[in-house]
């Protein structure tokens, strides 16, 4: 049950990790500040942690 929960995290982060990257990609072809960026993946990490600290 433990490595379960273990690949369900792991594979939760690869998940963030892509969406930053693209949300990375994504802001230098537009005009979004770059402020608000980081305030969306400030937020976004939170909210994961969060659900991480549920799971344990």
């Amino acid at each position: 049950m433990k490595e379960v929960i273990q690949n369900i995290i792991q594979g939760l982060v690869l998940l963030l990790l892509l969406s930053l990257i693209l949300k990375i990609l994504f802001a230098s072809k537009t005009t979004i500040r770059k402020k608000g960026l980081l305030v969306d993946v400030a937020s976004s990490s939170i909210a994961f942690f969060d659900k991480g600290e549920a799971l344990s």
